[in-house]
């Protein structure tokens, strides 16, 4: 009895250190997981913090070559050149102190002893047609690898994702291009050579930069979504049309000096429009040349009346191309004697 008592006990202290066991297990692959997805966690931490600053410059890098592209195509490779006053050491490797100085880098942006990546600038190879762009990449001087040695796939990943595609990388068994989800470049640039496997980049294509906006002789229909201001004139060598209405802001008065014949403004009493000819505002009219009223003198005034000139012309005549009718007579009580004229156009006829 008591040894069956006794087995009993040593098979359950058997079960309950057992059972201690697969628990130690399990607390040890619990912690050993916790600890490789938090080292992963802070691996992709170290890749996100890694993609702003890397951004920041590429925005920077974009300004310098939107800016300068035009003084940087002209300059020697690898040349010292002054900009607004800054010399740069070598445009084509600016530093991140320089593009401070330009104003092209916020002076708040992190700078480091040894900078986590650096810029390059280079000229469109081969070049066929004008014009030719400049090009960026903004490279990140330590890749992505594994302890192995070996581009870290899960990484580079990340880091794809984290760009929405637009970032570049170096990875077997591709590793001759510097490619992203969306276009690559040769993964050899002049003077610096290949790019180990791992590395991370991001691009500025001058093209695109070419294609935001409108230059001289740019040959596109812009097809603006918005309102346009203009500070001087705006010349046309073709048709002007609109959609919708037009509006001229100019008012005159007829017989005033006009700027250029042509020009179009609003009469300042009626609402009517005026056109620039001969140098004086004139009343468009269409066919109508006016009218006017002038005394045995050859003026245009009456003492009951004022002012008796021609309204389409400002004068005491009409407008070239235009006979005089008169069309009735009249005399104040001084006896002067004053003809009421109507303009008729000559290819009217009689």
């Amino acid at each position: 009895m008591r040894r069956a008592k006794r087995n009993a006990y040593r098979r359950q202290r058997g079960s309950i250190l057992l059972e201690y066991m697969v628990v130690l297990l399990l607390s040890l692959l619990a912690a050993v997981w916790a600890v490789d997805r938090w080292a992963k966690k802070k691996a992709e931490l170290r890749v996100e913090a890694k993609v702003l600053w890397m951004q920041a410059l590429q925005q920077a890098t974009e300004r310098y070559i939107e800016s300068y592209g035009h003084l940087l195509s002209q300059s020697p490779p690898h040349s010292a050149i002054e900009l607004e006053g800054v010399w740069l050491q070598d445009w084509q490797q600016p530093s991140l102190t320089e593009l401070q100085q330009l104003g092209l880098l916020s002076t708040a942006f992190t700078q480091f002893g040894t900078p986590p990546g650096r810029i390059w600038i280079f000229e469109q190879t081969p070049c066929w047609q004008e014009p030719c762009f400049l090009h960026g990449l903004i490279v990140a001087n330590e890749p992505l690898l594994t302890p192995g040695g070996v581009a870290d796939a899960h990484l580079l990943e990340v880091w794809r994702s984290l760009t929405q595609g637009a970032g570049l990388s170096v990875q077997a068994p591709y590793t001759q291009w510097l490619a992203g989800e969306h276009f690559r470049w040769p993964n050899d640039f002049a003077q610096q050579g290949a790019l180990p496997e791992g590395t991370i980049a991001l691009a500025v294509q001058g093209e695109q930069l070419w294609h935001r906006y409108l230059r001289v002789g740019d040959e596109r229909d812009p097809m603006f979504q918005n309102e346009v201001t203009a500070g001087g004139p705006i010349h046309s060598d073709s048709a002007l049309s609109s959609s919708g209405h037009l509006t001229l802001g100019l008012q005159a008065l007829p017989g005033a000096s006009c700027p250029e014949a042509g020009a179009f403004a609003h009469h300042a009493d009626i609402p009517a429009l005026l056109v620039c000819r001969a140098g004086q505002w004139q009343l468009l009219l269409g066919n109508d040349g006016g009218h006017f009223v002038s005394n045995l003198l050859g003026q245009c005034f009456h003492p009951m009346l004022g002012n008796t000139t021609n309204p389409v012309t400002g004068t005491c005549g009409c407008p070239n191309n235009y006979l005089a009718v008169v069309f009735s007579l009249f005399s104040d009580p001084d006896g002067m004697v004053y003809r009421s004229h109507v303009c008729r156009s000559r290819s009217l006829g009689p």
